[in-house]
This record gives C-alpha cells, structure tokens and sequence, in this order.
C-alpha cells in the first residue's frame, strides 16, 4: 500500500533511498538474501513506474472517497475538531487515520475482492525495503475513505499530507531485511518484525498484524502476533501470482473461474 502514498521523481527516489536503506541492510543483514534476489527486477520496475501508477491510483482514491461518503461522518465532527488547537488537530488526524487505515488493512486481506489486489503487495517471497514498493495501484484505493473522513472533519491538508508520506516512509522501513528486534517496543510502535510477521506465510500468522503506525489496534481488535520464541523466515503467498509488473497489474482484474460444483 505504499505506492499511492508515495510521490517521488522515479530514478533519483530509488537512488535516494538504496543509498539510505543499503547499508542498514548490510550491516544488520536478517537473511542472507542475493543481490539479485527473487523478484528484484520487477520490484525496481514498480519503483520506475510508481509515478505512472501512483497518478492512476490518486485519480480512483479520488473517486472512492467521494463515494464512500466517508467525508459526511467527518463534517460531523468539523465543528470540534476545527475548534482544536493545530497540535490536537494533528493528534486527532494521526489516531483516526491509524484506526481506520488498520480496518481498511484489515478488509484487504478478509474480503475476497480486496485481497485480490493486496496480494500483489504479500507475494514477494524476499522482504526488504524496495519489496515494500509492489503494490498494485487499486490496492491503496481502499484507504481512501480515511482520508475523506479526515478531509470532512477539517484536519488541515498539510497534516493529512504529512501523515500520508508518514505511512509510506513506515512501509519502506517495515519491510527492510535488517535483524533487528527490538522488543521493548513492540507494543508500542510498529517495528520491522513485527510487520514481517504479518507477511510470514505461515498459517498461524495469516490475518495479523494490520497496524500502521501504533500495535495497540491489533492488541484491541485481537490481531497481535509476536511470539518470543519464533522468527518469522518464510514470506510469500500459496496461490498463483505472475512474476512481471504488467502481469501483476491485470491479474486482479480478470475474470475468475467459478470452482466446479461437487
């Protein structure tokens, strides 16, 4: 879900960011995966292109947050919020955001439809930063809601802005190949293992943990994972995906077979 969320000139921002994130990934290295790992070309492929789809995604985001009418809940609490200070104006728009994008992370993965096009974004078998780019541009579409609710509600554009990079900064940090565990905060703000273990393919760790920024959604709503003993080492997913972006992109959208009756 990165890829709406994140705008950046296609060659410079890859540049930009494997010269920030390779050396953590290096020095701290979790698995000892190849340079030219599984998937690398398509992955540098979806970061060229992310302009390109970015702007589709935008244009549909646009379009489903008009007609979510998620903007109708937020003019109901226009009045008190926009009478808060800027500071509470941002706390607000931070914890709504964080909430609802958790349940729209959520549904992507429960509902048939969604996770059609979320599982573009869970099949990269390797997890690093740049897999964090693959994501189908329909995908982050779904989040779209939440920001017409904060829209609605009158939190400035400049915070909801903010808390848009905010997101798709915490996705490339969570999905880098760095072993670092640290537990003691593993309740208290996301972490790269603890998104790990939410693309583990592993059956006690499907459906879990959907927070973006703050654990505390997953703890309330019965979603954490993060045994002790265990690391997650196996990522990926069982069904049928196709290896190119262009295929990825179509996959979702065409027409699936109906299961014979027995």
């Amino acid at each position: 879900m990165v890829g709406i969320r994140f705008g950046y000139d296609s060659a410079g921002g890859v540049v930009a960011l494997f010269v920030i994130a390779w050396p953590f990934e290096r020095i701290w290295r979790r698995h000892p995966v190849p340079v030219r790992r599984i998937g690398l070309r398509t992955d540098v492929t979806y970061a060229l292109v992310q302009p390109v789809l970015g702007a589709i995604g935008i244009v549909v985001a646009a379009v489903i947050g008009v007609l979510s009418l998620a903007w109708l809940p937020g003019l109901a609490v226009r009045p008190i919020v926009t009478a808060l200070p800027l500071w509470a104006q941002a706390g607000f728009g931070f914890l709504a955001t964080d909430v609802l994008v958790y349940w729209a992370h959520r549904l992507g993965h429960e509902m048939p439809f969604l996770w059609r096009f979320h599982a573009v974004h869970h099949s990269s078998v390797h997890l690093d930063w740049l897999s964090g780019i693959r994501s189908h541009p329909f995908d982050g579409v779904f989040i779209a809601p939440a920001f017409a609710f904060l829209i609605g509600a009158g939190v400035p554009l400049e915070i909801a802005g903010a808390l848009a990079i905010a997101q798709a900064l915490t996705g490339l940090f969570a999905h880098m190949n760095v072993r670092w565990r640290l537990k003691p905060l593993h309740k208290i703000v996301l972490t790269p293992e603890f998104h790990h273990w939410h693309h583990a393919n592993e059956p006690a760790a499907h459906h879990t943990n959907y927070s973006t920024f703050l654990p505390v959604w997953d703890l309330l709503f019965g979603t954490y994972r993060m045994p002790d003993d265990q690391r997650p080492t196996r990522y990926g997913i069982d069904e049928p995906m196709p290896t190119g972006v262009l295929g990825q992109v179509l996959h979702p959208l065409r027409r699936r077979r109906r299961e014979p009756s027995v």
